[in-house]
């Protein structure tokens, strides 16, 4: 039986990091360690040593069961590592091997469809969204296009995380299969929040009826052309379009958790791993695992999949009426040369970003969200633990 889990969920959440961590107690620390099953030359051990550390020490912190690391750079090594416990129940020790909920990290896969769809002239960045019959009740739909879905300027809001009535579906009831026909009524029950292009807000509802209209197009289901047109010609065996769980739940996985204050006793934690994400579906639904999303953000990074001209318009910068241009390109971030995304369902907090330039990746996950909410740290910060790890591992790695 589930409680009630906090709301603010499925989110590119990008905050500054937390201030400085304290020391380390014990929990996951004898656990933690590289896979040595890996081929790549490794970094060297005092570098090694100072990951192991940072990690260990934010799972303390935040008191997070597992975590799973992968760094690839190429000529300077490489990191893979799981810390903690994959299932608190059995005690079972986190595998570099678990699948898990990628959460938001699926837009980037999203976002990918369509845009391969544009390269094939099957779509355009700026048809309008009045365009497609599903939303013809969509306000400003006949003002709204695909690229302002995309990069999050539509002005429309983000019904899954504001709209009171649905939250309380989503919270009282975590395993409710939302349909499609639920999550645009919801969305289009609320006032929008800008004009079409004006400003940026994150809304999953964006990505959600890009999952329809890549349905519409393409004349699959989502999951068939995930398979079909990313997964397959990538290779990525161990991830699917997973809203049910199903996928998640017959391999080997990581089970999730959410810090809950109103549990008894000292561990607070709530298992919400069989949670549904339908009501996110093609803005977070995906299950993968550490090997799939290392492909699947390299791909991302480099238009792997996308013709060169789709490719410079992914990554063009955002200019919004408001003058306050987003790093949030077409499907994917940008900063600071990464191209990367992040998510957080209940009971997963997922990292994704690649550096072309570099060759530099790194991906995160953490199978807690939220977290506690800790006094003096950032806002937010209990949604985004893998996103501040990340951030942590690349300043340590630019510092080498």
């Amino acid at each position: 039986m589930f409680r009630t889990l906090a709301r603010r969920r499925s989110r590119a959440l990008a905050v500054p990091v937390l201030g400085a961590l304290l020391a380390a107690a014990s929990l996951g620390l004898a656990s933690c360690g590289t896979n040595t099953a890996t081929t790549a030359p490794a970094f060297d051990q005092a570098t090694i040593d100072e990951i192991d550390d940072m990690v260990a020490k934010i799972m303390e912190r935040n008191k997070v069961p597992g975590a799973i690391v992968g760094i690839w750079w190429e000529g300077h090594g490489e990191y893979v590592m799981a810390c903690g416990e994959a299932d608190l129940a059995t005690g079972r020790a986190m595998s570099p091997a678990d699948l898990f909920k990628a959460a938001s990290t699926t837009k980037t896969i999203t976002g990918n469809l369509v845009l391969q769809l544009v390269s094939e002239g099957k779509l355009g960045l700026d048809d309008k969204l009045s365009g497609f019959e599903f939303a013809r009740g969509v306000t400003n739909a006949d003002g709204i296009t695909i690229r302002m879905l995309l990069n999050q300027t539509s002005g429309l809001p983000d019904p899954s995380n504001e709209n009171e009535e649905m939250i309380a579906v989503e919270s009282s009831e975590p395993l409710h299969a939302f349909t499609q026909e639920e999550v645009m009524a919801y969305g289009q029950a609320m006032p929008v929040l800008s004009q079409p292009g004006e400003s940026y807000h994150y809304s999953n509802w964006n990505y959600y009826m890009l999952g329809m209209i890549v349905e519409q197009v393409t004349g699959m289901s989502l999951d068939q052309a995930i398979q079909a047109r990313f997964a397959e010609p990538l290779g990525l065996t161990d991830t699917r379009l997973d809203a049910d769980c199903s996928f998640l739940l017959s391999r080997q996985h990581s089970n999730g958790y959410a810090w809950d204050e109103a549990q008894p006793g000292e561990d607070k934690y709530v298992d919400a791993t069989a949670a549904s994400t339908s009501w996110t579906w093609a803005a977070g639904s995906v299950t993968t695992d550490l090997d799939d999303m290392r492909v699947w953000i390299e791909a991302v990074a480099d238009g792997t999949l996308i013709s060169p001209s789709t490719y410079a318009e992914q990554i063009a910068v955002v200019p919004t009426g408001d003058g306050m241009p987003s790093d949030y390109r077409q499907g994917v971030i940008e900063t600071g040369g990464f191209y990367w995304h992040n998510g957080a369902v209940p009971g997963y907090s997922s990292y994704a970003g690649s550096n072309p330039e570099e060759s530099l990746t790194v991906c995160v996950f953490m199978n807690l969200m939220p977290g506690p909410e800790l006094e003096g740290s950032q806002p937010g910060s209990q949604y985004m633990l893998a996103t501040t790890t990340a951030r942590k591992l690349v300043n340590l790695l630019e510092g080498l």
